[in-house]
């Protein structure tokens, strides 16, 4: 992990950026992929990708800004 050897504040900040990692398909070498892997491999990072998948609440103006933005590629979300 970031700071030593457990989970702490310090990964569940650099969470998100796993997600957006694996989303985005970048590849590290070394030690930097064993990282994100670890995250991932989390039973609550799990859970969280999970539940935000099955997540169907939706912020219309959010997903307004984000079709302004440019165009979605693919949603894997679940829908309402």
């Amino acid at each position: 992990f970031l700071a030593g050897d457990r989970f702490t504040a310090a990964d569940a900040f650099f969470a998100p950026v796993a997600f957006r990692a694996q989303s985005y398909g970048l590849e590290f070498e070394g030690a930097a992929a064993a990282y994100p892997k670890r995250l991932l491999d989390l039973p609550a990072m799990r859970e969280w990708y999970a539940a935000g998948l099955a997540e169907t609440w939706r912020e219309p103006e959010h997903e307004a800004e984000v079709r302004a933005a440019g165009a979605i590629v693919e949603d894997l979300r679940a829908t309402a």
